[in-house]
């Protein structure tokens, strides 16, 4: 999907979780996803079976990580 009909233009604006995506494509034909590193489009990580991503920018060295 396209910024211009999912409306996020830059890291500012976060990513509506109800809306489609490669993941959840991915989950419904039988795959199993996940997402590790880092994570600027706000919102919790939809799609995913497993996820931890960096708060904000993230430390680089012993980083904290937000999970599902």
């Amino acid at each position: 999907m396209h910024s211009h009909k999912h409306g996020v233009i830059d890291n500012s604006k976060g990513f509506d979780p109800a809306l489609p995506s490669f993941p959840k494509a991915l989950q419904t034909a039988g795959y199993q996803t996940a997402l590790f590193g880092k994570w600027h489009l706000k919102k919790d990580p939809a799609g995913f079976d497993a996820w931890e991503v960096f708060p904000e920018q993230g430390e680089h060295y012993d980083p904290l990580l937000r999970s599902a």
